[in-house]
């Protein structure tokens, strides 16, 4: 249930948002598939890709306005230093969903913990 509300406050008012963090957390904590889920969230849709680290492609556009990703395993609950620069680079939050927590880079490079 704790989740449920952590991810609720990712995006308020997105409930596709909302749905689709749960799904991936139920993915990786629940079902224990191995890989990164990633999700591309758009002004109007949310986009699913998975793969492995960084073996996960897909084409950037400008009409992403936050990646959400699972980092399955333990000890890398926090965005990596690859996470940071993405944001950096393309001045959008990164989320990092790990079994009990969400913490994300922002577009200034720092890290934060959703609460």
């Amino acid at each position: 249930m704790l989740f449920v509300l952590l991810a609720a406050l990712l995006m308020p008012g997105r409930s596709d948002v909302t749905k689709s963090v749960i799904e991936i957390h139920a993915d990786a904590f629940e079902r224990r598939i191995r890989f990164e889920e990633v999700l591309l969230v758009r002004k109007d849709s949310v986009d699913f890709v998975s793969g492995s680290g960084d073996n996960v492609q897909f084409r950037w556009d400008d009409s992403i306005i936050a990646v959400i990703h699972t980092h399955p395993d333990k000890g890398f609950e926090k965005p990596s230093l690859v996470d940071i620069q993405t944001a950096k680079v393309h001045r959008i939050p990164v989320y990092v969903v790990s079994e009990s927590q969400i913490w994300y880079a922002t577009a200034q490079g720092q890290i934060e913990q959703v609460k």
